[in-house]
């Protein structure tokens, strides 16, 4: 417990559905002078597995279907940290496509 994190609130263009706030700001609080890089990383991803979250909760509220498991592609697939946060954070199981490079560029070719 004697960690300090920091922690940020993403909105360079404002906050997205369903929040939807063209005013809100990006946040980075807590910084400390013993603050590193991996912190502030920790923050960031963070922060993407909380913006997860609430787009899950709002399709659970707007749908009323029932999910099972979460389906993640493309390189963020790679990175585990990441998906254990969502994992936890939706208390969802994340099923990782086998193919983790650019799914992108693979939907575009077909």
């Amino acid at each position: 417990m004697g960690q300090w994190w920091c922690v940020l609130c993403r909105a360079f263009s404002g906050l997205q559905a369903p929040i939807n706030d063209d005013k809100a700001a990006t946040m980075l609080i807590g910084l400390k002078p013993t603050t590193t890089k991996a912190h502030v990383v920790r923050a960031i991803l963070e922060n993407l597995a909380f913006r997860v979250k609430v787009l899950y909760e709002t399709i659970l509220s707007e749908t009323r279907i029932p999910l099972s498991h979460i389906r993640a592609n493309g390189g963020v697939c790679n990175n585990d940290i990441l998906m254990q946060l969502i994992a936890d954070f939706t208390n969802q199981t994340i099923d990782r496509a086998k193919q983790r490079a650019n799914m992108t560029s693979l939907g575009v070719h077909f």
